[in-house]
């Protein structure tokens, strides 16, 4: 089902199933989000949970016990009960199901929240773990925004901008799998031009940003999209290596592990004893 919510600023509309941000409408009527067209992407903004990229052959253990689970994990394949709502904000959850404890055995509740304030949408996940055991997880998103927004643009008019400079490395891959090495990837910079492939071979995972967040800029007009990401360890930037797909994504993640060992137990990932609960949000603003 989907859901309108509009203001002064913007409208927007969220789908239940995946709990996913599906458009993003400014007060000109400009489109501000990847349509889907299944020719360069078929998703929007899919909610990565409970695990955020891949585990090698899909596989892990948990006390002594061996799961399979697809890459970022099932949120976004599953439809969300709309649990509350009003002109501004809605709330989607969704309950762990036989389904998801064959690939995934911990009890779970998983709100994702969307709220206009102003100019801003903030996006925003609670999980609260509802089994007798400690609770292994992972959280994050991964919005595509539209780029170029107008027919006469071209992708390479846009860039990102971060806040303040940043000297930071990213992460490395194994084959098409995260791993524990970095490598330098700025220096003392602030901005990032965006030009097509650039993303080879995946997606840009940084961990340690000073800013809190990040603009993508076009040379050619005022708007802009600021996205705010200081409540997530890691950042990463992605647009499809192989099409010239005309959006980029921005991806906060919660969780990621440094170690990407077989048993989860001991992949330093996020924990939640009986009862507890994990917040935290982003923000997506539009500037006209």
């Amino acid at each position: 089902m989907i859901k309108t919510l509009k203001n002064e600023y913007m409208i927007i509309k969220t789908s239940s199933f995946g709990a996913e941000l599906q458009e993003i409408i400014d007060s000109d009527g400009v489109s501000r989000m990847h349509d889907g067209n299944p020719l360069y992407w078929a998703r929007r903004s899919p909610v990565l949970f409970p695990i955020i990229s891949r585990f090698v052959n899909k596989k892990y253990t948990y006390q002594g016990k061996e799961y399979f689970i697809n890459t970022h994990g099932f949120a976004r394949e599953k439809e969300f009960i709309e649990y509350e709502s009003d002109t501004h904000s809605v709330t989607y959850l969704l309950i762990d199901d036989q389904e998801t404890f064959v690939c995934y055995p911990f009890h779970f509740q998983f709100f994702v929240t969307f709220t206009l304030i102003g100019a801003k949408i903030k996006v925003s996940y609670k999980v609260i773990n509802t089994g007798t055991n400690k609770m292994y997880f992972m959280v994050g998103g991964h919005p595509a925004f539209k780029v170029p927004l107008y027919p006469n643009e071209h992708f390479e008019d846009y860039y990102l901008e971060f806040e303040t400079f940043e000297t930071v490395e990213k992460t490395k891959l194994n084959g098409s799998y995260l791993s524990s090495e970095t490598e330098p990837f700025l220096e003392n910079q602030k901005i990032i031009p965006l030009k097509y492939k650039m993303f080879d071979p995946d997606a840009y995972v940084m961990e340690g940003l000073k800013s809190h967040y990040i603009d993508l800029k076009s040379k050619h007009h005022n708007k802009a999209i600021r996205f705010y990401f200081s409540e997530f360890k890691k950042f990463a930037i992605w647009s499809p290596l192989v099409v010239d797909a005309p959006f980029v994504c921005f991806e906060p993640w919660n969780g990621i592990s440094q170690k990407y060992v077989d048993p989860i137990e001991e992949k330093g990932v996020l924990e939640l004893d009986p009862k507890e609960q994990f917040d935290c949000s982003y923000w997506i603003e539009l500037i006209h």
